[in-house]
């Protein structure tokens, strides 16, 4: 039989089903009620009704038939192979499961799949008698023999498994209902994407198994959780005896009443229609025991509050074998409480994103050429939330090009008010607390380290940890590398809440204008001003004295300001020269290039975490004894006017102190040895720094860094523990014979210390990995190192003149000078490779 080209075959499908069968074998038995279950299914199926009267070769119309069919069921009985007609239905059959990617099921009826796939047996002699007919049209029966061998390794079903009948019929029916939904979901253009969704929630529900199982779809609104949960319901929701699917739980019970919804979804559990339930928290005994007798699937879509739960769903022995109730929401807490898994919706990809775009905007899978720019700005926004992509691409139907810019343009300022109002359901339900660290984060924190930000929170107040996390588990916030990070979408809601408040303030203009006049000072509780993006700003010294509420203060710039261009002056009053009646509030104070000499006198500081303030014109921080006792980072690098630290007998909770460029210190106190907590301490380039004092007792300093001090001719006493440890062009002479073995040193410089002259042996220094001897001239002989250190640096300026025997391979080396190279370039036992 000539094959049709797949170019020519339509691509249209008027059947679910084409039913390729042996009638004599099957018609009034196995295929009768086949076609009978497959009817009760609305499943469109084409059944050969005529096929005793058939002419020498297979019709057209049963041709077109098999083309036009999404999915073929061969049921391979014993005389099906007796049959041309059959062999030649299965030929094309295959053929449109290869050119057209038509879905083939095999069903083996009192017949060994092996036997059809070698056509051996009682189905092989079928066989034998319709090949001794054809034995002059060999390359027909050839096309029979391959197809019968290549349909049987199908998987499909073999009837001896089968105690029943019906067993079988039902098998078949439901992979057939799952294929035909897999092919209804990819036309829906709501449900692009959804299909990778389904095939992972599926397994979590473990369908056959006759355990009761609770799952959750979790995530942020608009992602998608009920699209997913309706779609399911559709797959699945026949193979239960009674389905319920409770929509808008969230608003339905606030309206009606969790009652009301109680007895609306178990009568339809239970086909009752005068089901009498009075209780929100209790199921009558005569509702339950009818309900353990059925396999029953439930969907509660957007629950916000486990009391809706309880009510609802109560525990997993209120319904019988096998049963399934699937929750939706956006509160992994309340989920958690009852489901047995969680299933987190994440966002569409960005092929996916972009097709349910232009299925809303265009009609079509993919955007015209002219606006495919558009469209891709448009995904970019969205960022692959499906809710954003329906309203903005049904909102752009039959717009212009420069309508659609003007769209996008407004998106930057004005937020889409249907997206926005969705998204706020999730911040309307957080407590006060969570609120304002939502803001918070929205505002100002968006990217930053956790524990950091934790930290300031903390010192606003606020039960940090625990409301990052309700904010995480709400689906408003995700941790990232340790970093806190926001849906763009998201954020922007927090934005537009924050501007209708007008208690925090990051807008350049915005901020300008409050702090030159009087309006709502009084509400603001944080400012973050980029002073790149202003001019000059002359300040009231009282400016802050009407903001009592302020908790965070950040003056940066994201980009370098000209040369001896202040952003920033303070009008100084006749009793003062500084700032004053900074709120005692105040957990951040961040102000790069602060004009003033000294912090404002009646500030305490009590809340203060964090004080940065680098290229300030700062001379003197508080006075002895009044440090900041909640202070964890204290930052003045290239402040050149500071002289000394103050005690910090205070600030016992310090872990970073930076002062790198202050080329004006002197000293650092003795009572940094208080500073149980600091981890890092940097003095690079205090020219002026002599000396430290003994840093021993800090056991969890790691990072030291002492780099260009060419003042500083002895190190102090360092703990061991340090893990980095930079003395670069520093003016360092001599190693101290007291220091003991650094065991967790992994980065070694002393590059460029030219007044150098020995080092001690490194062997015992196990983590060490990175050692940089560069332009030490002065240091004659290489110590002993460690055979696991991975990069030695020795450059071309060293005074090397002598190794240590025991030194071994190495990585790298930068360079080795000459007069080094000759007694070890020969040897194999040493890896080194020359310039």
């Amino acid at each position: 039989m000539p094959s049709t080209s797949s170019s020519n075959v339509p691509s249209k499908t008027s059947y679910d089903v084409f039913l390729s069968f042996r009638g004599a074998d099957t018609r009034h038995n196995l295929i009768s009620h086949l076609y009978a279950a497959l009817s009760r299914k609305l499943v469109t199926t084409f059944i050969d009704d005529h096929g005793l009267d058939r002419g020498e070769e297979i019709s057209p119309t049963l041709l077109k038939a098999i083309e036009e069919s999404k999915i073929s069921v061969i049921i391979f009985s014993e005389n099906y192979a007796s049959s041309k007609w059959c062999l030649d239905e299965l030929v094309k059959i295959m053929e449109c499961m290869k050119t057209m990617s038509r879905n083939v099921l095999p069903v083996f009826y009192h017949v060994d799949p092996s036997d059809v796939r070698k056509q051996t047996g009682s189905f092989g002699q079928a066989f034998g008698v319709v090949k001794e007919k054809f034995k002059g049209s060999m390359d027909r029966v050839q096309r029979w023999s391959t197809a019968l061998t290549e349909a049987a390794n199908l998987s499909g079903w073999d009837s001896n498994n089968y105690r029943l009948e019906s067993e079988l019929i039902e098998g078949v029916i439901d992979e057939i209902i799952k294929k035909l939904y897999a092919t209804f979901y990819s036309i829906s253009t709501d449900l692009v994407g959804i299909d990778s969704h389904i095939e992972q929630i599926l397994p979590l529900l473990c369908i056959g198994s006759l355990d009761v199982r609770f799952i959750g779809i979790w995530g942020m609104g608009g992602i998608g959780k009920t699209t997913i949960a309706e779609a399911i319901f559709s797959r699945i929701s026949d193979q239960f005896a009674g389905c319920c699917f409770l929509s808008n739980v969230r608003e339905k019970s606030s309206k009606l009443g969790l009652i009301h919804l109680k007895r609306d979804m178990f009568s339809k559990l239970l086909g009752d229609e005068k089901l009498s339930i009075e209780m929100s928290h209790a199921l009558p005994t005569f509702v339950v025991d009818r309900l353990r007798r059925k396999k029953v699937i439930v969907f509660l879509d957007d629950v916000n509050d486990s009391e809706q739960l309880e009510a609802l769903a109560g525990n997993h022995g209120w319904f019988g074998p096998g049963s399934r109730v699937i929750v939706t929401g956006r509160d992994k807490e309340v989920l958690q409480c009852k489901v047995d898994e969680i299933y987190k919706v994440e966002g569409l990809n960005h092929n996916d994103a972009l097709q349910l775009l232009s299925m809303k905007a265009f009609k079509e899978k993919q955007p015209p050429n002219d606006y495919a720019k558009l469209s891709e700005m448009v995904v970019s926004y969205a960022q692959g939330v499906p809710l954003a992509l329906k309203v903005l691409g049904s909102h752009l139907y039959k717009r212009s090009q420069k309508e659609w810019e003007t769209m996008l343009n407004k998106l930057k300022q004005f937020p889409d008010s249907n997206i926005q109002k969705i998204l706020e359901i999730s911040y309307d339900e957080l407590d006060q607390m969570e609120k304002d660290i939502f803001l918070d984060i929205a505002c100002f924190f968006k990217g930053c380290e956790k524990e950091k930000i934790e930290d300031i929170l903390e010192g606003c107040g606020f039960a940090a940890e625990w409301g990052i996390l309700r904010l995480t588990e709400k689906c408003l916030v995700t941790i990232q590398n340790n970093r806190l990070e926001m849906h763009d979408l998201i954020q922007e809601m927090g934005l537009h809440i924050a501007k209708r408040k007008g208690s925090r303030l990051w807008n350049s203009q915005d901020i300008c204008h409050m702090l030159t006049t009087d309006m709502g000072k009084k509400k603001v509780e944080g400012i973050f001003l980029d002073m790149s993006k202003t001019g000059k700003i002359h300040l009231n010294h009282a400016t802050f004295s009407r903001m009592p509420m302020l908790r965070l203060l950040k003056f940066y710039r994201t980009w370098p300001s000209p040369m001896n261009q202040d952003a920033v002056f303070i009008v100084k009053s006749a009793e003062s020269n500084c700032l004053e009646d900074l709120s005692n509030r105040l957990s951040l104070l961040h102000w790069e290039e602060y004009p003033c000499k000294s912090l404002c006198s009646n500030f305490f500081m009590e809340n203060l975490v964090e004080l940065n303030m680098p290229r300030s014109n700062i001379e003197q921080l508080w006075n002895d004894n009044e440090g900041p006792p909640k202070l964890r980072r204290l930052d003045f690098s290239e402040s050149v006017n500071l002289k000394r630290l103050p005690d910090l007998s205070s600030t016992t909770d310090l872990t970073s102190i930076e002062l790198r460029g202050c080329e004006s210190l002197l000293e650092i106190p003795s009572s940094v040895q208080k500073c149980k907590k600091l981890y890092s301490l940097h003095l690079d380039n205090c020219k002026e720094l002599r000396s430290l004092p003994s840093l021993i007792q800090l056991e969890s300093l790691s990072i030291l860094s002492l780099a260009f001090c060419p003042n500083l001719k002895m190190l102090p006493d360092i703990p061991r523990g340090v893990k980095d440890l930079s003395l670069h062009d520093s003016g360092l002479e001599e190693w101290p014979s007291s220091l003991p073995s650094l065991d967790n040193l992994t980065f070694f410089s002393v590059s460029f210390c030219k007044n150098l002259r020995s080092l001690p042996s490194l062997l015992q220094w196990k983590s060490l990995r990175d050692i940089d001897l560069s332009g030490c001239s002065n240091l004659k002989v290489l110590p002993e190192i460690l055979v696991c250190a991975e990069t030695l640096r020795i450059g071309r300026r060293s005074g090397l003149e002598e190794w240590s025997p025991l030194i071994h391979s190495l990585n790298k080396l930068t360079y080795l000078p000459a007069k080094l190279q000759k007694p070890y370039k020969s040897s194999k036992k040493y890896s080194f490779k020359f310039p």
